[in-house]
């Protein structure tokens, strides 16, 4: 009997439900499974548990990649704690931490929401011209301030990447709010400040897979890779689209490959198995199938 296809890592229904190992999520945040493990406790984020291991979501990843910038600026572990966990409270439930703008000044964690600034813990408002000297909120003042620092390339540098955050927060926020043609607008701007944004290319990707343009979502699956070539989300996600093309044999190559660079990848392993089925390599796809049962823990 033929198995049906996984969905792409992204889709499900129209929304986000990619999922992200701690070993994935400290590749794509240059940092180790240990802290983002420490910063999962001490955010109080609810993950999906599998056997032993643990899965986040992609909302939790925008999460878990503000929280490591603040630990960045030595806020505590325990402070950024209850920071977060304070800025969940009182946030709308409609409304997700990942589409707020968060940072350190001093010893206080400020966040923004629209023309809105204000202290995490105190919840009291501030200015924003005593957040930062710029308004930084804006691309233009950044790309500004990357045109005056000639003499100082890696200000400008770290200016162009901290615009590409901005814009990739704001795609990730109006993506999660529905306004899909917005979320590709920033997600294209983020581009244009960080051309190398592997996680913008694999999110527009996404959505030109869901409007069935699936050349181009390959296309960007690809110029992901160029960026992130060990990536398996990428990877998987080139595979899906190449299948909706019509072409096996590099779907096949890009699950492979997939699994090269995460073998617990379960989703890989279904979709893997299918297609030997398909092809006629039952051995194969039973081992594939075997794997996929054991790594979710469905029965045989």
């Amino acid at each position: 009997m033929a198995l049906p296809k996984l969905p792409a890592a992204g889709t499900a229904g129209g929304k986000p439900v990619r999922l992200f190992t701690t070993a994935q999520v400290a590749r794509l945040l240059r940092t180790t499974p240990h802290e983002i493990r420490r910063v999962i406790r001490a955010v109080g984020l609810k993950v999906q548990r599998r056997r032993r291991r643990i899965f986040v979501t992609f909302r939790d990843l925008v999460v878990l990649r503000a929280a490591l910038k603040l630990r960045r600026q030595s806020v505590p572990l325990r402070r950024l704690g209850v920071a977060l966990r304070k800025l969940r409270q009182e946030l709308p439930q409609e409304q997700s931490v990942s589409g707020v703008r968060l940072w350190a000044q001093g010893d206080e964690v400020l966040a923004q929401r629209g023309p809105s600034f204000w202290s995490v813990e105190s919840g009291q408002l501030v200015f924003p011209f005593a957040v930062e000297p710029r308004n930084a909120h804006t691309p233009s003042s950044v790309a500004t301030l990357a045109g005056t620092t000639g003499a100082d390339p890696e200000r400008a540098a770290r200016a162009s990447e901290a615009a590409a955050e901005r814009w990739y927060s704001l795609a990730v926020a109006r993506e999660e709010a529905g306004d899909l043609a917005g979320a590709r607008q920033a997600y294209l701007r983020a581009l244009r400040y960080d051309p190398n944004l592997s996680d913008a290319c694999v999110n527009l990707g996404r959505l030109a897979h869901q409007a069935g343009r699936f050349q181009q979502a390959a296309e960007w699956y690809r110029r992901a890779l160029q960026s992130s070539p060990d990536d398996p989300i990428a990877h998987y996600d080139l595979a899906i689209a190449l299948e909706d093309l019509g072409d096996f044999a590099a779907a096949i190559r890009e699950y492979q490959r997939a699994l090269r660079a995460n073998w617990d990848f379960p989703e890989a392993h279904f979709n893997l198995s299918r297609l030997y089925r398909a092809t006629g390599r039952v051995l194969e796809a039973a081992r594939h199938l075997r794997i996929y049962r054991r790594l979710t823990g469905k029965p045989s």
